[in-house]
């Protein structure tokens, strides 16, 4: 896990593929801007963004699933 002021990162090993397409899957309602979605050998990826400026990538590569989400910064 990282964290820094308004980034947060979060890795989990041993997940299985279908577990983590169901998750991105279960985000994509709520982060419909700025839609990213890739499937490669291995990788499943993808990441969006809401309009209050979150947006939150998901990345499987093996069996390693990482979290990530961003907050753009308002004036």
């Amino acid at each position: 896990t990282l964290e820094t002021p308004g980034y947060l990162m979060v890795s989990f090993e041993e997940v299985e593929e279908t577990d983590a397409v169901a998750y991105i899957e279960e985000n994509k309602p709520s982060f419909t801007l700025d839609n990213y979605e890739s499937k490669s050998d291995g990788t499943v990826s993808w990441s969006g963004k809401n309009d209050k400026g979150l947006q939150l990538s998901l990345t499987l590569s093996d069996t390693s699933f990482t979290v990530m989400m961003f907050q753009e910064e308002t004036e």
